[in-house]
């Protein structure tokens, strides 16, 4: 810690600091998670302001630990901060997180998975107002047809011509991503709904269990069969693990040592449009068992050429039984 300490301080938590908005509060724009290049298309995205105000949080500890007094007070007051600026600037009229302050600010078209991480990474309370308000527009609006997860973002929806805010409005988009998939069932489980979470679980246990043990980044969003790419370490199997980890070591770390107060947060009667539009999509109707398509050839090829899942008993038992494994390896690390 002491000899990496140097790198880390300088390199990270002081260059985070230093790209906050002093005028918004947020991170400057950029490119963020789903990579939307630059040249006037880069934006406040929530997914990086809150990456960073968990980061910054977590490197205040770092900081108590080697005595570096200044940098722990100076790295928690930025990530509480930034925290506070999402929460005022990055919510609708209903608290609902939006995917980044243009799209907001434009009124519609701002519903994007990724802000599930605000709650997995605990930086709100995943059972509070700006939790169950998010939840609901993301089930609203994202909900994949196919399977128990959400698509990435409603940018298919809300593109209207080439040169608007959407990145990229097309099927990448409306893809059921794995990645936001198991986020939302983390942030789920916490907040409460924890047949969603186990649903999604199942959903992709299945899914990969059916397509040897490979763990895809995406699915067709209307028959479940894989789509894309095939197989995916960080966005696919990586957040499977964590998923599992989460599920079996059940623990609360909230960001800064406590989530956000959300008494201290109101709304002025004209902020915000609440606009429904994000698609055709019907909320997620509930507990029933995810359906992987209608489709009369259950190993359909779309894009990546994978199966889908269509029942708990499509594969063999000696495959279940190595998952089954996996998951009680991570239940005693986690313990």
């Amino acid at each position: 810690m002491d000899q990496t300490w140097p790198t880390v301080s300088t390199k990270v938590g002081d260059a985070l600091v230093a790209l906050i908005n002093p005028v918004t509060g947020l991170i400057r724009p950029d490119s963020s998670i789903w990579e939307t290049h630059w040249k006037g298309r880069q934006r406040s995205w929530t997914y990086t302001s809150l990456t960073a105000a968990r980061g910054l949080c977590d490197a205040a500890e770092l900081a108590q630990r080697v005595g570096d007094t200044e940098r722990a007070q100076r790295y928690r007051q930025a990530g509480e901060s930034l925290r506070r600026a999402m929460a005022e600037q990055l919510t609708d009229r209903n608290f609902a997180l939006a995917s980044n302050l243009e799209e907001l600010r434009k009124g519609r078209g701002y519903w994007d998975a990724a802000v599930f991480d605000a709650f997995a990474f605990e930086l709100f309370d995943p059972a509070g107002k700006i939790a169950q308000a998010t939840y609901h527009g993301l089930d609203l609006r994202l909900s994949s047809p196919a399977g128990a997860g959400w698509q990435r973002n409603d940018d298919r929806y809300d593109h209207p011509d080439g040169a608007d805010l959407s990145p990229w409005g097309g099927e990448y988009d409306s893809a059921e991503w794995v990645i936001v998939s198991l986020r939302g069932a983390m942030a789920k489980r916490m907040g409460g709904d924890v047949a969603r979470a186990d649903r999604v679980l199942k959903w992709v246990t299945d899914q990969s269990l059916k397509n040897y043990l490979a763990v895809a980044e995406t699915y067709d969003e209307l028959n479940g069969t894989y789509k894309y790419n095939t197989p995916m370490a960080g966005f696919g199997a990586g957040a499977y693990a964590l998923a599992l980890d989460h599920r079996a070591a059940g623990v609360s770390d909230p960001a800064c040592g406590a989530y956000f107060d959300e008494s201290t947060l109101t709304k002025p009667p004209d902020a915000g449009t609440g606009t429904l539009d994000a698609g055709t999509q019907q909320p997620d109707a509930g507990p029933q068992t995810p359906d992987a398509g209608t489709s009369s050839d259950s190993g359909a090829d779309v894009g990546g050429g994978g199966c889908n899942a269509t029942g708990p008993g499509a594969v063999a038992l000696w495959v279940t039984m190595a998952f089954a494994g996996l998951a009680m390896a991570l239940r005693r690390r986690g313990a």
